[in-house]
């Protein structure tokens, strides 16, 4: 029967919004993206014994970590901050993570999720009069950089999408009454 090992409960109150699983060497960690407030919003945390989870690290974001990816050694996260929508963290040394890099994306909509595949990154934000879903490659961590200029308009909110398992096709979930499920084509991530 299912059973839980073990549980951690992070300093403060705010909610924790996703998470993502980061393996270095023949350790394995949790790196939880949480909800501003007066506590970090990134934590690290070493699961490579399950029954006996231990808080690595943390990090101050600034703003709400809405959604979490892992590419290599880094963390892509879905912001709320506003000149911010996209965060890239440098997982190589997790007992010291750090912010290498950010994305300002045009508005002032929110990013809600993140996915990523090698050094390409699918963001989904909020519906706002700029597109809801973009593609940015990380290639050079420090830049990252748009991929497609013209980002895809859904005219509703991504709060959450996934990859085929042949990246060729990416799968955005929506509060729109007629868009509950967009199936996107992304062999091509400068043409969305």
């Amino acid at each position: 029967s299912p059973s839980i090992p073990a549980t951690v409960d992070l300093t403060g109150s705010a909610a924790a919004n996703a998470v993502a699983i980061y393996q270095a060497g023949n350790k394995t960690y949790a790196v939880v993206a949480r909800a501003s407030s007066s506590n970090p919003e990134l934590y690290v945390i070493d699961i490579t014994n399950p029954s006996l989870p231990v808080v690595t690290s943390t990090l101050e974001l600034g703003a709400d970590a809405n959604d979490i990816a892992i590419a290599g050694n880094y963390a892509v996260v879905a912001s709320s901050h506003d000149d911010q929508e996209l965060q890239v963290i440098d997982l190589s040394n997790p007992t010291l993570p750090a912010v290498v890099s950010s994305l300002d994306l045009s508005g002032s909509a929110n990013a809600f999720s993140v996915m990523a595949t090698g050094t390409v990154v699918f963001i989904g934000r909020n519906s706002s009069s700029q597109p809801e879903v973009y593609s940015v490659s990380i290639a050079t961590p420090s830049a990252p950089v748009l991929l497609d200029l013209s980002p895809l308009e859904l005219g509703s909110d991504v709060t959450k999408m996934t990859l085929a398992p042949n990246s060729q096709y990416l799968y955005v979930v929506s509060p729109g009454n007629s868009l509950e499920l967009s199936v996107i084509l992304v062999s091509d991530p400068s043409n969305l």
